[in-house]
C-alpha cells in the first residue's frame, strides 16, 4: 500500500520511498534534480533554502522535489539524489535523443530509495555535510601547496617559457 504524501512523495512501507515529482510554486526547503544531458550527468542539483518569500524562479529542466519535513528532509533527498550510483542509474533511464536526453518523470516515480528515520537521514547529512567541507578544505590547501610550488620555482629560476633569468641550456 502506497501513501500519497502533500509535497511529492510516495511512501512504501517504512524503510522505503518512492519520489514522484510534482511542481510547486511555493519552494520552502526543496531539493532540485537536474533532468537533462549534461547537467544531470554532471551532477546539477541544488537545496532551495532562504528564498524571499518562499518563491523562486528557474529552469523547466529540473525536477522538484519537496518532502514531508516529519518523514524525509531535503539534506537527504539531495544526498541520495546526488549519489553517483543513482545518477548512472538515472543515466540509463534517460530518453530523447543524443544532446537533449532527459530523465523521465517515470524514473523518480518508480525508483525506491532507503528511508531512514528523520533522526538518522539528520546524522547521516550532517556527518557526510562535515566530510564534504573537510574535502573542501584538504582541495584548496592542495591549492595553496600547489601554487607555493609554482611560485618557489619562478622566485629560484625564473618563468622557464620567457627565462627572464637568462638562465643556460644544455642538450642532455
Amino acid at each position: 500500500m502506497y501513501l500519497k504524501m502533500e509535497g511529492s512523495l510516495l511512501i512504501k512501507r517504512e524503510y522505503f520511498l518512492r519520489l514522484a515529482v510534482v511542481i510547486h510554486i511555493s519552494l520552502r526547503t526543496t531539493s532540485f534534480f537536474a533532468k537533462i544531458t549534461p547537467c544531470m550527468e554532471n551532477g546539477k542539483g541544488a537545496i532551495a533554502r532562504g528564498l524571499v518569500n518562499g518563491f523562486g524562479a528557474g529552469s523547466t529542466e529540473f525536477f522538484i522535489l519537496r518532502p514531508e519535513r516529519q518523514r524525509v528532509s531535503s539534506e537527504w533527498i539531495y544526498r541520495v539524489i546526488s549519489h553517483e550510483k543513482f545518477r548512472k542509474l538515472a543515466e540509463k533511464n534517460m530518453t530523447g535523443s543524443a544532446g537533449q536526453r532527459r530523465v523521465p518523470k517515470a524514473f523518480l516515480e518508480n525508483i525506491l530509495v532507503p528511508l531512514p528515520s528523520i533522526v538518522e537521514q539528520d546524522h547521516i547529512t550532517k556527518t557526510l555535510q562535515t566530510v564534504s567541507e573537510l574535502v573542501y578544505m584538504y582541495k584548496m590547501k592542495l591549492v595553496d601547496c600547489e601554487n607555493l610550488a609554482k611560485s618557489t620555482f619562478n622566485e629560484m629560476f625564473g618563468d622557464p617559457i620567457i627565462n627572464e633569468k637568462k638562465m643556460g641550456y644544455e642538450n642532455y
